[in-house]
């Protein structure tokens, strides 16, 4: 098929068509949306107050080890502590956010009136669950790990500086009580089972002690050593 040409009494047309077809998507597309961010940001939205600390956990040494870590160390490469893991899982956890709610009413503060909508929480009736809360404190509190150095770090941010600073330090006090917890039930299973293993090494002990026992009696062998001794003996003079 040729293609069309439009006859030149229509170019004029055209090119107005087409210049305003950009200016309307220039506006959708830019001016619009920049326009409402900055009048969103700049006049609505309520100010967000940032918490940050950082720690260390400290594991049990002698945890043992899966074959993956020692693989992974083996070739230069950090590998993913438990601990640290099930710290972040906790921390981001039902169990952490109930505490919190009990002991600061977060869910009052993140729906406070004085909050703008479209940053509150349960600004529809039917948003105000527990699990719609837990989804929006899993959006305001970050856990990050640097593998390099073990270094976790907690970010809670909240409408108030002394929100985000109290949710900080009880999340801080809930993940020392958990490490806690983690280490002493590591020691008492290291405890357990060295246990099993002195136990373990006097039954074998036992049972060697009862088969020399019973070799003896049935080879009239007393006392090997000096047995030996007056065979050795015995052979010299021979």
């Amino acid at each position: 098929m040729s293609p069309v040409t439009l006859p030149p009494q229509l170019a004029p047309l055209v090119e107005w068509v087409s210049g305003l077809f950009r200016k309307r998507l220039f506006l959708l597309c830019t001016v619009i949306p920049t326009s409402l961010a900055i009048l969103y940001f700049g006049l609505i939205a309520s100010d967000v107050y940032v918490s940050e600390s950082t720690f260390i956990v400290h594991a049990q040494e002698d945890r043992p080890q899966s074959p993956l870590s020692l693989i992974l160390h083996g070739v230069g490469l950090p590998a993913t502590d438990a601990t640290t893991e099930a710290v972040r899982a906790f921390i981001l956890s039902r169990d952490a956010l109930r505490v919190l709610d009990q002991d600061l009413h977060i869910s009052r503060a993140f729906a406070n009136h004085r909050v703008d909508f479209f940053g509150r929480f349960a600004r529809l009736p039917w948003h105000a669950g527990f699990e719609y809360l837990l989804l929006y404190y899993r959006d305001k509190v970050n856990v990050t790990t640097d593998g390099a150095s073990s270094i976790m770090a907690i970010t809670t941010r909240a409408f108030t500086a002394d929100d985000a600073y109290e949710m900080n330090r009880r999340l801080l006090e809930l993940t020392e009580a958990r490490v806690n917890k983690l280490n002493e039930k590591d020691r008492e299973d290291l405890i357990r089972f060295a246990a099993s293993e002195v136990t373990e090494a006097q039954a074998k002990e036992d049972a060697a002690t009862a088969a020399l026992a019973r070799y003896r009696a049935h080879a009239n062998v007393m006392d090997p050593e000096k047995q030996s001794v007056l065979q050795i003996e015995l052979i010299s003079k021979l």
